[in-house]
């Protein structure tokens, strides 16, 4: 457990750091969601669909298995939302340069899962 804990910490200091570089490097401001609004609502409802999937899928396996650790569905809900919004971002609104952000926080979030399941297993 306290690999896990050091592991995090260490993820955090790194996200932020590197974050702020980010934003410095290419200018960024993250200040509010530039989208419109029917763009915003197209985020809105594949939002909401994955966290539905979550739900639903997050429940079903900590009901069948009792040792089931959460994280392995937690995480990849997190990724899935980085990339939804970096994408979006990305296709509607390029020269903000948030989707730079949020995809480098998807790809932060995939080197997290790995070195997770590879300490718990």
């Amino acid at each position: 457990m306290k690999e896990l804990i050091v592991v995090g910490v260490v993820f955090i200091v790194i996200g932020f750091i590197s974050e702020y570089f980010l934003k410095r490097k290419y200018n960024i401001d993250r200040k509010g969601n530039p989208l419109s609004k029917p763009i915003k609502k197209l985020q809105i409802i594949l939002l909401t669909i994955c966290f539905i999937l979550y739900l639903v899928i997050s429940s079903a396996l900590v009901f069948t298995n009792d040792d089931f650790n959460v994280l392995f569905v937690l995480i990849p809900f997190f990724i899935l939302i980085s990339f939804i919004r970096g994408f979006l971002q990305w296709k509607y609104n390029g020269n903000a340069n948030v989707w730079i952000l949020e995809t480098y926080s998807a790809i932060i979030l995939i080197i997290f899962f790995i070195v997770i399941g590879l300490i718990l297993y």
